[in-house]
């Protein structure tokens, strides 16, 4: 960690930029230390000191390195993002550490304004065209990580966060987009997937009330059910989705998993109120759902065969949700709910679904099988993280 001068001399002494090199490196090596004691579930002791901590500083930093073209300005630049990946439970109030007070720094404007710059100029780095540079490399590289982990610190609020997604959802399957929008669409559905699936619902974790207004939980649904839909139309045109088909896959996953959860415990409970919002939301939302299949199905019947159509979106979105949904009502049977009025949903299938085995079709050995499976694990791990 010597700046190029340093190298070349056999003195003892350093210059300003090998020192800086070398403090930065010791503390990101502290801070992704930290990271990693607190990841592992033990008890640790922090060695460095986060008052004051904020992204308006990082961001000012980074700008006086910006300036200076440097080959150590680089290495510094990427040293400086690899630490601000290591301190963003600390810039998202996610620890023990800090104070509140300490925390509630994120929420300044002075936060949010040096966000949106910092966020503007990684996308500008990402998109610009490659470089034949080692540092460059290595720059872009973290830019890049930077950017996927870093939903919660460039749009602050999860209002913001939600508002972002949807607006990027309303396209991200079906136009040309540039590398950073691709990235942070992942970031975002990473984010709500992982760490805030709840977010996008905003259900009630506990007083329902009888008056709830559905019509934004079902919005929410329908947008990702939209998306799904024309996943499956490029995936029948051999379009790439490159990583959005991934997380979007996650998301859906997530979400739906969230929000039939979320009615399942309802109606395992005593409030009566709770109970008919869940019936309503399951009514709606299954209606919702199999129209939705039904209308896919029968469009791509028009155009394609049975045979080509399970070819190319049995790994589809659809696909996956359509397994969770099915084995997550097989739990319901058990509750009070409208069996009559969801079968009556799912007979509308029969017709698609014959049209759909109308023809033989080669299926992977066990594809079927494992993929059931696969989602019933999923399926108990998330049962038992709700009991």
């Amino acid at each position: 960690m010597n700046c190029l001068q340093c190298r070349k001399t056999d003195d003892d002494t350093v210059c300003g930029t090998t020192l800086l090199l070398k403090t930065l490196h010791f503390i990101q090596q502290l801070a992704q230390d930290l990271v990693q004691q607190k990841e592992s579930g033990l008890k640790y002791k922090s060695f460095l000191d986060f008052t004051g901590l904020d992204l308006q500083l990082f961001w000012n930093f980074y700008s006086k390195l910006h300036q200076t073209p440097r080959e150590e300005c680089i290495f510094a630049q990427t040293l400086l993002l690899q630490l601000l990946q290591s301190c963003f439970f600390v810039l998202t109030g996610d620890n023990k550490i800090t104070k509140p007070t300490e925390a509630s720094q994120s929420k300044t404007p002075g936060h949010t304004e040096a966000a949106e710059e910092l966020y503007r100029h990684l996308c500008e780095v990402v998109d610009m065209g490659d470089s034949n540079s080692v540092p460059m490399k290595m720059l872009k590289e973290e830019v890049k990580n930077t950017l996927l982990s870093g939903a919660a610190i460039f749009f602050p609020d999860r209002q913001t966060r939600r508002h972002q997604l949807f607006t990027m959802m309303k396209n991200i399957t079906e136009q040309e987009h540039k590398q950073s929008v691709h990235l942070a669409f992942r970031s975002l559905c990473t984010h709500f997937s992982d760490q805030d699936p709840g977010g996008l619902l905003l259900l009630p974790e506990k007083g329902v009330s009888a008056n709830f207004d559905i019509s934004e939980v079902l919005s929410v649904m329908d947008t990702l059910l939209l998306v799904a839909a024309r996943e499956c139309e490029m995936m029948m045109l051999d379009v790439a989705q490159q990583e959005s088909g991934t997380v979007l896959s996650s998301l859906f996953w997530s979400v739906q998993g969230s929000l039939l959860s979320w009615c399942y415990l309802q109606l395992k409970g005593s409030e009566n109120a709770a109970k008919d919002l869940a019936v309503e939301i399951l009514k709606t939302y299954v209606g919702q759902f199999l129209s939705n299949i039904r209308t896919i199905l029968q469009s791509l019947l028009s155009q394609y065969s049975g045979k080509t159509i399970v070819e190319k979106i049995s790994n589809s979105v659809f696909a996956m949700a359509t397994r969770q949904l099915v084995i997550f009502l097989l739990d319901f049977c058990t509750l009070d709910i409208p069996y009559c009025t969801l079968l009556q949903g799912f007979s509308t299938l029969i017709e698609p679904l014959k049209s759909l085995c109308s023809e033989p079709h080669k299926v992977t050995k066990d594809t079927g099988t494992t993929k059931c499976s696969e989602t019933k694990a999923k399926l108990q791990e998330r049962q038992r993280k709700f009991r």
